[in-house]
């Protein structure tokens, strides 16, 4: 082998390649292993690997070989990488998830419910809610609407039940103030509720102001979900809906943010 694999670093879902370059009598066969297992179909000396996570963090080798014998490479460690993106200016609270429900700017630590776990996620560890387990953070004026709040977290169903992925009320069954919520494989809801508006809404019925937007991701895979809410003049609020970095939907109504009910609410996740 005349050059080893060399050692790299890629963060979460990015790609990278292995390369070896072998010398002797043709033809020449190539065998790539991941922690010294056979990886099916990499047979060229060249190994590609993307939409990276961290399993697939750790030590990659090739064996090379013809009618003369067989050489094996020296290993190649992949280290998948756990750093974010720097954070933008504005941030109020950044629950990560790193093993607690602590806020990294330390204004709005929450509490996690029995049935919370910590496992790894889309960028270091994320929090694992079995669909009654939740993270509680205390009522904040930080949290309030104001003229202008914005929500994103990365997320991963397990199926396609229905769920609120971000909500603000009073327990764990309401009155909403605000919420950021999703049926995988159906459609993305972005909510407030101003009591003063009636029937102006994507829900038809509904006393809550609906922005909603078809169709949500399936179950199965981490999507970036974000939502703004604006109060763009004195009698017009703005929801807007971002799914994987796209603005997908913007939905404006009749209504006055400092109006929604129970802005003294707890924040749920």
């Amino acid at each position: 082998i005349a050059v080893q694999p060399a050692n790299q670093t890629a963060p979460v879902g990015t790609s990278a390649t292995f390369n070896v370059i072998a010398s002797g009598t043709p033809p020449l066969t190539y065998q790539w292993k991941f922690n010294g297992t056979n990886i099916s179909g990499a047979t060229d000396n060249l190994l590609a690997l993307t939409n990276i996570q961290f399993t697939d963090g750790g030590n990659y080798s090739v064996l090379v070989s013809n009618l003369a014998g067989v050489a094996i490479s020296s290993n190649a460690t992949l280290t998948v990488s756990t750093s974010c993106a720097p954070s933008l200016p504005g941030l109020i609270s950044w629950w990560r998830g790193e093993g607690s429900a602590n806020d990294l700017l330390g204004a709005n630590n929450g509490v996690a419910s029995s049935g919370v776990t910590y496992v790894p996620s889309h960028v270091g560890m994320g929090f694992h809610l079995d669909g009654s387990s939740y993270i509680r953070i205390p009522a904040s004026a930080s949290l309030n609407l104001s003229n202008e709040l914005s929500i994103e977290l990365w997320c991963a169903a397990e199926n396609n039940n229905e769920v609120g992925l971000v909500s603000r009320r009073d327990n764990e069954s309401g009155p909403l103030n605000y919420e950021l919520g999703m049926i995988p494989g159906s459609r993305i809801s972005v909510l407030f509720n101003d009591p003063a508006v009636s029937g102006d809404t994507d829900a038809p019925g509904s006393t809550f102001e609906i922005s909603r937007y078809e169709p949500a991701p399936a179950s199965g895979g981490f999507h970036h979900l974000a939502a703004t809410f604006k109060q763009v003049t004195a009698g017009t609020v703005e929801l807007d809906t971002f799914l994987d970095g796209q603005l997908v939907r913007i939905r404006s109504f009749s209504a006055n943010l400092s109006r929604a009910v129970n802005d003294g609410a707890d924040v749920f996740i």
